[in-house]
């Protein structure tokens, strides 16, 4: 068998966010910086992902309806009209 067998294939499904559940993949976009996330919870309007459950204080907040990161720190999210990152509408299915 080839290297390329072994491989997890990656495929790109676009979705709406409302459709998100608990353990999906999603990617998160820092400028043009791609990073995998897995979703945590979603509770209310908001979209809690990490990138390991073993490290638990890591996490990031996004918008439910527009997929911006939430962080009142920073002054971020739909309230704010600004975001430093935001979750592409697409869903990253390892296999």
């Amino acid at each position: 068998m080839g290297h390329w067998a072994e491989e997890k294939i990656a495929m790109i499904e676009k979705f709406s966010f409302k459709d998100l559940k608990p353990g999906d993949n999603v990617t998160r976009m820092l400028a043009e910086i791609p990073m995998l996330l897995t979703i945590r919870s979603i509770l209310d309007d908001i979209i809690t992902c990490e990138v390991s459950p073993e490290c638990e204080e890591l996490y990031w907040t996004f918008d439910l309806e527009t997929g911006m990161e939430v962080d009142d720190e920073l002054e971020w999210g739909p309230k704010y009209g600004r975001s430093g990152s935001y979750l592409k509408k697409e869903k990253t299915i390892i296999q």
